[in-house]
């Protein structure tokens, strides 16, 4: 899981009696899974799961009676308490600041409880003896909610910062958790006691009581912080004593964690963690008083598939997905593995287990889900005539349109279904290989499917899925689905783009556009996030690296485009077949060729200070001719007369 989700430590979880297993999928949807059986019971899509994805989950409470109530209440606290607890209800929280009540026994939602939070619900904690249940959010605050009235009791700022983690212990004690976790009294609304210990986020805590004992005074609690590989275990006292009484160390994140039920004081706890990687870690340990050293585990439990006996398929692992300690006499997990899409469960007795146990179970790749057998098992809500639903065909709940028409035919029914796609494009949809076209005549793709294909690919890490939405280049179709996109899918998106931007070629300019669109449409969500630096740092330094050489690269091709264009202008020089003979010849140095280039010249090329000279000789030979001829005609004219 990314650092960038942290207000969430698991997306799965088992029922306290270890009879379901709930999974709340990216873009919103529950399924719940019957662990007896493995197959789905319900699926559950809200009608705002776009809007405001589901962001922490919870089930009902497994109560610890410490304080009875009033004797005039018993009754009507008693039955009160029955009746949550037949419905099976599962609080779930939303990026919105409202928390969904579904009821596992109607299929159905219980009731909503809004109004309260203004940011994003991190974590909800039941308290059915005071029929209440409590709720904390980014917004800095906790509400006490009224589950019967479904209005809100209580509610005060807890901490300056986020507060992730919530804890009831019982009507009048609660646990918070931001930096710091903090011992509130319920009715008062003041802090007990503050513990500190944990450098980062706490994002889990659960209690370990005594059933025994009427006061919490010496019981414990459990937390985990983001980024920590120390899970603590902190001893309830009004001191000053502020560190923590144990700690757990594990190898990798934890994802899930659970603790067993305690009868006695000394009864040792055992404490089942899952980490990131998909390996359990088991611990057991009494605890009584502080302890010096970390803890490590009991046991190492690790799943992998059977190879081929050639040796040509390899063993591949198998990861863990969740773990619940079962309150028996005999010690045993139940545990969930494989993958979301057909989770395997299983019991794993502990005595058997060894500090390091491998089991071979069938790859789940290699599964074939029937789906038809899965489908009409899978109870789905009423649907309202009047609701629209923005998501995929195929998560739209299916059935008949209209109430009644359970006895029209297979062809009538089908195209009632007048709103749902065409089987040559989902077959299209699903072909992942083959991209859609993003052509104007053709039609720019769906953005609720392009999210849908974007979220799976993100929580999969599935190179094809991210592929088939990162490829497009279509700047409409990027901005429709960075606009659709859940907050909580924007760090792992940001660090998925830093991986791709060291390609090169016409890919990084695409990837840059997604990256550009996601920082303008999401910047204030990123700015908002206290790992903010850890997203933009990577992305500033590519981009400085690159900038670096922006000088020196534009000088090269200045050059190289200056070479080019001589090149060429030879090319055509050669192509037009220009003669390269002169015409005329001049040679300066030598005096016989000025010579005759003077004979050459024209007699009227004189000097302009002789010009009036031989005008003037001129006239007077005109005068001489005209003297000529007139004295030849009286010559003439004498020679007649005589």
């Amino acid at each position: 899981m990314a650092a960038f989700v942290r207000h969430e430590i698991s997306p799965c979880v088992l029922s306290p009696n270890g009879e379901y297993f709930a999974y709340r999928t990216p873009d919103g949807s529950l399924k719940i899974w019957e662990t007896t059986t493995g197959t789905l019971k319900q699926e559950y899509t809200p009608s705002s799961h776009l809007s405001a994805t589901c962001t922490c989950m919870t089930w009902g409470p497994v109560r610890h009676c410490f304080s009875s109530p009033k004797k005039k209440k018993r009754k009507n606290a008693e039955a009160n308490r029955e009746a949550v607890k037949n419905l099976d209800l599962i609080a779930l929280g939303t990026a919105s600041g409202t928390i969904l009540l579904y009821s596992v026994l109607h299929g159905d939602l219980y009731s909503e409880l809004n109004g309260g939070h203004s940011d994003t619900v991190n974590d909800v904690s039941w308290q059915v003896e005071s029929d209440s249940v409590f709720s904390c959010s980014s917004d800095q605050h906790i509400i006490q909610w009224s589950i019967s009235s479904c209005k809100i009791r209580h509610k005060w700022k807890g901490d300056r910062n986020s507060i992730y983690s919530i804890c009831s212990l019982d009507s009048n004690n609660l646990l918070s958790a931001s930096r710091t976790i903090k011992w509130w009294d319920v009715e008062k609304r003041v802090v007990i006691k503050t513990f500190t210990g944990h450098a980062t986020e706490v994002l889990r805590l659960i209690p370990v009581l005594f059933p025994e004992e009427s006061s919490l005074e010496g019981s414990y609690f459990v937390s985990v912080a983001a980024n920590d590989r120390l899970i603590n275990a902190w001893q309830l006292k009004k001191d000053k004593d502020i560190h923590a009484a144990a700690a757990f160390t594990v190898t990798e994140d934890p994802t899930n964690i659970d603790v067993s039920n305690l009868k006695s004081r000394d009864q040792p706890i055992t404490l089942s963690v899952v980490m990131v990687n998909g390996v359990l870690c088991v611990f057991e340990h009494q605890l009584n008083g502080k302890c010096k050293k970390p803890l490590t585990p009991k046991s190492i439990v690790q799943i992998a598939s059977e190879g081929s006996k050639d040796g040509i398929e390899k063993p591949k692992p198998i990861p863990i997905l969740a773990a619940h300690v079962i309150a028996s006499s005999e010690s045993c997990l139940l545990i969930a593995h494989g993958n979301f899409i057909k989770p395997t469960f299983e019991k794993l007795a502990l005595e058997v287990c060894k500090p390091e146990t491998w089991l071979v179970r069938q790859d789940p790749a290699k599964t074939i889900v029937t789906v038809e057998t899965d489908v009409t098992k899978v109870k789905q809500p009423e649907k309202d005539k009047m609701v629209k639903y923005l998501a995929p065909d195929h998560m739209v709940p299916a059935g008949p349109t209209e109430d009644g028409d359970l006895s029209l035919g297979k062809r009538k029914r089908g195209l009632a279904h007048s709103n749902e796609l065409p089987m040559e494009e989902r077959l299209n949809a699903l072909h992942l290989e083959k991209l859609p076209e993003t052509d104007s005549s053709k039609g720019t793709p769906r953005a609720d499917n392009m999210v849908h294909l974007l979220l799976q690919g993100l929580q999969s890490k599935d190179s094809k899925l991210l592929n088939s939405v990162l490829y497009k280049d279509d700047e409409t179709m990027i901005l429709n689905t960075v606009k659709r996109l859940p907050k909580e899918s924007i760090g792992p998106l940001l660090l998925e783009l830093h991986k791709r931007l060291y390609c090169r070629g016409h890919m990084a300019q695409i990837y840059l556009c997604w990256v550009h669109t996601v920082l303008r449409i999401h910047s204030n969500t990123i700015i908002q996030q206290k790992d903010a630096d850890s997203l933009l740092g990577p992305l500033e330094e590519l981009a400085e690296a690159r900038i670096q050489v922006l000088d020196q690269m534009s000088r090269l091709q200045g050059s190289l485009d200056l070479i080019q264009s001589q090149l060429m202008a030879r090319e055509e020089a050669k192509s037009m077949d220009i003669s390269s003979e002169a015409l005329l010849v001049y040679h300066e140095e030598s005096s016989d060729e000025e010579t005759g280039l003077v004979d050459l010249l024209p007699i009227h090329s004189e000097s302009e200070d002789n010009w009036e000279e031989l005008s003037d000789m001129d006239d007077d030979d005109e005068e001489d001719i005209e003297m000529d001829e007139r004295h030849s005609k009286t010559s003439e004219d004498s020679t007649d007369s005589a």
